[in-house]
């Protein structure tokens, strides 16, 4: 590649995006015309940090070694370089620096076999300040959601991230910059690690939660809930509690004899756990009695109890 030591300053009358293209012989610093028809265009020629641009240069000696560079003959190389073809064109493409402010830049190409620089025809203009990359998110939980699949949770630390990225070691996965879940397919029986990181155009954020790890339970249906109680919770309402004794259920089934009400959550009790909703939309002082049933894609538990749970909403 070029020697740094062989560059020499450049100065371009105007301050426009139309440049005169110049060369500068690295041998003695003397700048001089290109050739009629010799010239470097890119496109686009405006656009905030990370922009894609092309670069295509025109009567050059074929077999030349060209390199873009950003912002002057001192600026650092974009893209990698390339070799003009035998019609003595070449095309290249480099991305905007991150981190470049707003404002208009020289874009510079190197030619190492002949050791000069050429100005591209055109500056081009950062039209938006890059961000910094985004902070990593934190809390990153992964429970089982039933047998089949995980629900991973984290919390965002930042408000300019574009997206998040959960990753278990060979895959990965892309949400959206507003959602703070995830819900991974999986098997009965798996074992999983995940972390989660945050990114924007600028980069990425450190992973965070790595390693953070579950097992999905058995497949089948779940056990029955046990200990359900029925108790007059308001004069509108009536609390059905239980304890869960299921590890892979998904939602949970409340039959009053008429009519049957289902309670789901990626985030549902633990085997063991004690829990309880309402049954609202009651008269004051009405009697209701409940059977309760824990449910998967396998199918449901049995109702409990048989005998019912009954009680009166408060008077």
């Amino acid at each position: 590649m070029r020697r740094l030591l062989s560059r020499r300053s450049l100065t371009l009358a105007g301050t426009g995006a139309l440049l005169l293209a110049l060369v500068v012989p690295a041998a003695t610093g003397t700048s001089r015309a290109l050739a009629q028809g010799n010239s470097v265009t890119i496109s686009p020629t405006q656009g905030p940090p990370g922009t894609t641009v092309t670069a295509a240069g025109s009567d050059y000696s074929a077999g030349d070694e060209i390199q873009a560079i950003w912002g002057g003959t001192t600026g650092p190389d974009v893209g990698s370089p390339v070799v003009v073809n035998s019609s003595g064109d070449f095309t290249l493409t480099f991305t905007v620096p991150s981190g470049t402010g707003t404002g208009s830049y020289q874009v510079i190409f190197w030619d190492e076999t002949e050791q000069d620089f050429v100005a591209a025809n055109e500056e081009f203009t950062v039209t938006q300040a890059s961000s910094p990359p985004p902070a990593a998110p934190s809390n990153v939980k992964i429970v089982p959601y039933g047998a089949l699949d995980f629900y991973i949770t984290w919390t965002s630390n930042s408000t300019n991230q574009t997206g998040f990225q959960v990753y278990n070691g060979v895959t990965t996965e892309t949400v959206g910059a507003n959602q703070d879940y995830y819900l991974w397919a999986a098997q009965p029986n798996q074992y999983m690690c995940i972390a989660v990181r945050a990114f924007n155009s600028s980069g990425y954020s450190a992973w965070a939660g790595m390693w953070s790890c579950a097992t999905t339970p058995s497949g089948g249906a779940p056990a029955a809930p046990t200990n359900v109680v029925a108790t007059g919770y308001s004069t509108s309402a009536i609390e059905i509690s239980f304890v869960n004794q299921a590890s892979n259920e998904t939602a949970f089934l409340f039959y009053n004899g008429v009519t049957t009400a289902t309670y789901n959550s990626y985030s549902e009790p633990g085997k063991g756990s004690s829990f309880a909703v309402l049954w609202t939309g009651l008269q004051p002082h009405t009697w209701m009695c409940f059977m309760v049933a824990a449910y998967n894609q396998w199918g449901r538990s049995a109702y409990v109890p048989s005998t019912w749970a009954c009680a009166y909403s408060k008077s």
